[in-house]
């Protein structure tokens, strides 16, 4: 994602964006479509790589 809040595709890892080096713990990941806001709670595990689907009603 860049400063602009525009994100990036990689169809080799098939993913949208990602974020590294976060420290372990709870997050609450926050996204905004269409006036519209999504949160989905995940858990970062030290040592793990952490992958999250987030599901809209915009699809």
């Amino acid at each position: 994602m860049d400063a602009l809040g525009l994100i990036f595709p990689d169809d080799q890892w098939g993913e949208n964006f990602l974020l590294a080096d976060l420290p372990a713990g709870p997050y609450i990941v926050e996204a905004s479509i269409n006036g519209k806001t999504y949160r989905q709670e995940i858990v970062i595990r030290a040592g793990e790589m952490t992958w999250m689907e987030m599901r809209t009603n915009d699809e």
